[in-house]
């Protein structure tokens, strides 16, 4: 489990923007050679002397986005600062300098992804959930305009749809 070297850079072949990790960010020892570039970040709710960064912020389409990677705590086993304080104190940090601010939250409660939702409605664009393993289809839009996605994809067809729709919302902007 983890990521190689050679499994980022055919991902970036496909014109990913940004590449979050999680529970397996660490898996392979060669992960310490490119976890520092731009494009690749890992759950800012680690140790903050863990390398790597939790966000990032790109340019597309002349708005500035800021994609922040958290990780859950409910069964993850994953030493990690609480999601919630991690997420609003960098909202609070960025949120001036950018037009949209998307979070990936990897977690395994969904529980935790909605609650995740529900304290940063207002604050964020969207939350994707990601990392479940239930099947779901609780596509949300909160009262105060919060979109939030979370999904169990069972194959590599649908997993490739659900990224297909984040592009599209990304093309909408």
């Amino acid at each position: 489990m983890g990521i190689t070297e050679k499994m980022y850079r055919d991902i970036l072949k496909l014109n990913v923007d940004v590449v979050t990790m999680g529970n397996h960010t660490w898996g392979k020892k060669e992960i310490f050679s490119f976890i520092d570039e731009k494009k690749i970040i890992r759950p800012a709710n680690y140790p903050s002397n863990n390398p790597g960064k939790g966000y990032t912020i790109i340019e597309k389409k002349g708005k500035k986005i800021a994609v922040i990677n958290l990780i859950g705590r409910v069964t993850m086993g994953i030493l990690s600062e609480n999601p919630f304080l991690k997420a609003k104190e960098i909202v609070q940090k960025i949120k001036s300098e950018v037009d949209m601010i998307i979070i990936d939250f990897h977690a395994e409660a969904t529980a935790e992804k909605i609650a995740l939702g529900y304290y940063l409605d207002g604050d964020v664009t969207i939350v994707f959930g990601t990392h479940t393993h239930v099947q779901t289809a609780d596509e949300k839009i909160l009262e105060n305009g919060l979109r939030l996605y979370y999904r169990y994809w069972n194959d590599r067809s649908e997993e490739v749809s659900y990224w297909d729709g984040y592009r599209s919302f990304i093309q909408t902007i």
